[in-house]
């Protein structure tokens, strides 16, 4: 089993971040919730160049043990205090969450649906961003709005997953031309 981590990423301001990574890759430093906040707190020339330092505070091969002593250790560093770090709520909730399904509509009317398992407004599944945003010229990339709507909640991960696939279809958003999800891989015949 692969070993998962609560880990402390530091910023060149002092302040910090509790986050976790349940695949412990190296090159994953997390993602603060607060990006507003984080924005005022740097300006465009300390943006330039910016260190940034990931500590393991934590091991296991149990996600439950990980995601609760994530929540333990925010609360031991009080990294959810904005004048200290940008931890901005406490994630672990030993209570069955709600899973989403939510659509994005770009600019040019394309759709992506995606879930989220975790209920987490600033997370996404979208594996495919980088793929939605090549679709677009570094002009339109600067000034970007997008629509992100909930369609469809369960407290079931097998009926999110389901009903995912049944509003692809029905948004049409694995077809190139109507959105970006992508297209199903073609059935192989023995």
């Amino acid at each position: 089993m692969t070993k998962k981590i609560v880990y402390k990423t530091t910023y060149p301001n002092g302040k910090i971040y509790i986050g976790m990574d349940l695949t412990n890759s190296i090159n994953y430093f997390g993602k603060p919730s607060c990006r507003e906040l984080m924005e005022q707190d740097f300006t465009e020339e300390e943006r330039r160049v910016f260190t940034i330092t990931r500590a393991i505070l934590f091991e296991s091969e149990d996600e439950s043990d990980v995601r609760r002593e994530k929540g333990e250790l925010i609360k031991k560093y009080g990294s959810n205090d904005p004048a200290i770090g940008y931890n901005q709520k406490i994630e672990y909730n030993e209570k069955p969450t709600k899973k989403v399904i939510y659509k994005i509509t770009y600019p040019n009317g394309k759709v992506y649906i995606g879930m989220n398992l975790k209920k987490d407004i600033n997370d996404s599944d979208s594996a495919s961003s980088e793929l939605n945003t090549r679709n677009f010229t570094q002009e339109k990339r600067r000034m970007f709005t997008i629509t992100r709507e909930i369609i469809f909640e369960s407290e079931d991960e097998n009926v999110i997953r389901q009903k995912k696939t049944e509003l692809i279809k029905k948004h049409r958003s694995n077809d190139p031309k109507k959105g970006y999800n992508r297209p199903p891989k073609p059935s192989s015949k023995n």
